[in-house]
């Protein structure tokens, strides 16, 4: 593994600028230890990965609805969800509410061009501590006419 990550890699002490009313001499050590342990935390060892595909952040807004055929009309929300991550063969996202069907057609929005409809098998979800789901699943197709799938 790589040097242990201390906050003071991620801020060094003279990049902190001094405030008004705030004694950083007494607050700021008990603040960097407790940032310290979040960021010891929250990284993973190589061996906790169970994925052989690599990743990229997909930190956009995406439209997520179910097939036409997947479910009765009552069952057919559609969602916007908040991308999470993204391989070649994946995606994951974060979502307010759950999620009634199993396949649905993810549409992302680039910026410069048109939207890109994905149908994608949803196989799993997970309540978070915070109220919201977390879910992914596999891709299966490029939709080209969102509207028929």
């Amino acid at each position: 593994m790589g040097a242990a990550l201390t906050l003071d890699s991620v801020l060094p002490m003279e990049l902190i600028p001094p405030s008004r009313g705030f004694d950083t001499t007494r607050r700021l050590p008990n603040l960097r230890t407790r940032v310290e342990h979040i960021l010891r935390k929250s990284r993973r060892s190589p061996s906790l990965e169970r994925r052989t595909m690599s990743r990229w952040p997909l930190p956009v807004l995406l439209e997520l609805r179910p097939l036409a055929r997947e479910v009765p009309e009552a069952l057919a929300i559609e969602l916007v969800v908040v991308g999470k991550d993204l391989s070649e063969s994946g995606i994951g996202f974060f979502h307010d509410r759950p999620i009634p069907y199993r396949r649905g057609v993810v549409t992302f929005h680039p910026g410069d061009g048109a939207p890109l409809a994905v149908e994608v098998d949803l196989s799993w979800c997970r309540f978070t501590r915070m109220g919201w789901y977390e879910s992914g699943g596999r891709l299966i197709r490029v939709v080209d006419e969102p509207a028929l799938a």
